[in-house]
């Protein structure tokens, strides 16, 4: 039977997302925008958190955001866009992967205006009202401090397997890893997340070619069906498989520079629970869900302006994303997941910092896995 939720239930979750991530203050100018597929739950306690704190707050709600293409970049309507230009910071309850980071409007906030963006990861009452949504943001960040470390002492050469049969030798510059768990809380002009903040990765891919058999493909959801990405020098030049896979590849084979190797990261917050959003039907709100949790990767697959600047040689009107459930991953000589387990929770200055909270739920240890049939 499903629980029906009350306002006090995510009253919690939104105080941390909103106080602790994004750093809304007395005085400041929030715009929480949500279209008509949002749930308002969500939103009035995004909106009550942000009052509490003392914020002019305006909430928008928008008719449902339509993409048919999936390709993640609707802008929403003129009112929302102008309002996202006078905020101070702007709160999104839509899914990320509805209108990402990349889409013009909301480049153009964090660019050219200042704004401090974030997305709300749980954002549905269930999520809200859960562990994950109030990972304390002191944990989080440290853990993203940690895992930096990590990758840059291990150096350039990354090693990415999985027990699927996925082998990617990579490049990256031991500087060029960020995400919102490395950056830290949204305290500056232009700072962006989907929060709680828990991923690291890079958009800076010096070489990488290898063989990738994915999970599931972000535009599809979990399926049964075989992927395997063949990646020579950067570039995605075969997707074998099944229909799904027959699709993908027609898609990114004719959109220009789409079919580009753009993106490497994960998530770090270890209280998501992975086999419920994997449960049918599938929808980009549990993809932004996902992303966040601790050990799946997100591999990105085309990439926009906003992800290499607008002089960047292999821009695409395309970015997407293939995932992995239970990679490994190394930097030169150091762990940094273990078929899905990140390494840095095991840390002791990271153990010693989490049992400050009294909450017995947050034992690192207890990091939900998935096991597929």
């Amino acid at each position: 039977m499903n629980k029906t939720f009350r306002l006090m239930d995510l009253v919690e979750g939104a105080r941390n997302l909103v106080l602790e991530y994004t750093c809304v203050k007395k005085g400041e100018n929030i715009c929480i925008y949500a279209d008509t597929n949002c749930d308002a739950l969500v939103i009035e306690a995004i909106a009550c958190a942000a009052k509490e704190a003392g914020a002019e707050v305006v909430v928008i709600v928008s008719s449902e955001l339509d993409d048919p293409g999936d390709t993640g970049l609707i802008d929403p309507p003129k009112i929302a866009r102008n309002a996202f230009y006078a905020s101070d910071v702007v709160i999104g309850i839509v899914s990320v992967f509805k209108m990402q980071f990349s889409t013009k409007s909301v480049a153009k906030a964090l660019k050219e205006h200042g704004v401090r963006f974030a997305y709300v990861g749980p954002n549905t009452s269930e999520e809200l009202a859960s562990e994950w949504a109030r990972f304390p943001a002191d944990l989080a960040f440290a853990i993203g401090k940690r895992t930096l470390a990590d990758l840059q002492k291990g150096g350039h050469d990354i090693t990415i397997t999985d027990e699927n049969g996925t082998n990617l030798k990579a490049r990256v510059e031991p500087t060029d890893w960020h995400g919102a768990g490395i950056r830290g809380p949204l305290n500056k002009p232009g700072s962006y997340a989907v929060i709680p903040a828990t991923t690291a990765g890079t958009t800076k891919i010096k070489q990488a070619s290898g063989r990738i058999f994915v999970d599931f493909l972000e535009i599809f959801g979990p399926s049964a069906e075989t992927c395997e990405l063949v990646v020579e020098d950067n570039w995605i030049t075969d997707v074998r498989g099944g229909p799904q896979a027959t699709i993908f590849r027609d898609r990114i084979f004719s959109i220009e520079n789409a079919n580009l190797l753009s993106q490497i990261a994960w998530g770090f917050n270890p209280k998501g629970r992975i086999n419920k959003c994997l449960q049918p039907p599938w929808d980009k709100n549990k993809m932004a869900m996902i992303s966040r949790f601790a050990g799946v990767m997100h591999i990105g697959v085309g990439s926009t302006a906003f992800h290499q600047g607008e002089k960047g040689q292999f821009v695409s009107a395309m970015h997407t994303h293939a995932v992995l459930l239970k990679p490994t991953v190394s930097a030169g000589n150091r762990l940094i997941i273990e078929k899905g387990r990140i390494t840095a929770l095991d840390d002791p200055e990271i153990r010693a910092l989490a049992k400050k909270y009294s909450d017995p739920d947050l034992d690192l240890t207890k990091q939900e896995r998935v096991f597929k049939n």
